[in-house]
């Protein structure tokens, strides 16, 4: 008995595999390094604090030191988280080429898709070609912050963008201090907490899951059936 190959199928465990063997052991990797560097850096600030203790200008001085090396470390995990968005979303933004594309010899593609961006014309591309509405889904919203709090992160240096700041209730963007000229400054920025990464996983996976089975659902000739919640999904 010839086994068949799934291609949707497989885009989907493929995904699966770039989030768990790669992305998540990164980011936990990464983390736990940083803390660690960071315990070590304290531990040196406190040694000079003590060393300076008859010479308050020095104690001072190192006392000021200690501050700005706490707000290094808050970029520093910033920037993993930064790194973790990016790639995450990018990632999404290939598998989901990758799940058209394994249907165009069935539902070709009729010429370019509009929209303002990669996510809107993939959209369009979705409902035109396959009927597939990907703005149906009840996470779609929280899909979109994350490609706009990207687009922050990749265009504009992690500040927000017009579009992230009309969103109601941003979830990725907080007050945080920033090092300039040895002062601290506050400003607003994304920030792409632990937390935060790992309800994203959980989304994309369930997004991402329930794309396959509608398309899997129009390839065998039956209508998309809409967003799925909770007990209804079946293998």
């Amino acid at each position: 008995m010839r086994l068949r190959f799934e291609r949707l199928r497989w885009e989907y465990e493929e995904f699966k595999v770039q989030l768990d063997e790669i992305l998540v052991p990164f980011h936990e990797a990464a983390i736990t390094e940083l803390q660690n560097f960071h315990s070590e850096k304290e531990v040196e600030f406190q040694e000079a604090i003590r060393n300076a203790e008859s010479d308050e200008g020095e104690c001072q001085l190192q006392r000021d030191y200690a501050r700005v090396e706490k707000t290094r470390a808050g970029e520093r995990e910033r920037l993993t988280g930064w790194l973790a968005l990016v790639y995450l979303v990018s990632l999404f933004h290939f598998t989901l080429n990758s799940l058209k594309s394994a249907l165009d010899s069935v539902y070709p593609p009729r010429g370019k898709y509009k929209g303002k961006s990669w996510l809107e014309r993939l959209t369009n591309e979705y409902q035109g070609r396959f009927g597939i509405d990907l703005k149906s889904h009840h996470d779609f919203p929280f899909i979109r912050e994350l490609v706009l709090a990207r687009n922050a992160v990749e265009h504009n240096g992690g500040k927000p963008t017009r579009d992230y700041l009309e969103i109601c209730r941003p979830r990725f963007l907080q007050k945080s201090e920033k090092v300039e000229f040895y002062r601290l400054k506050e400003e607003q920025v994304i920030v792409f907490s632990n937390r935060d990464f790992k309800e994203s996983i959980q989304f994309m996976d369930k997004y991402v899951d329930w794309v396959v089975r509608e398309l899997i659902r129009v390839r065998e000739g039956h209508r998309p059936t809409g967003p799925l919640r909770g007990s209804e999904f079946v293998p």
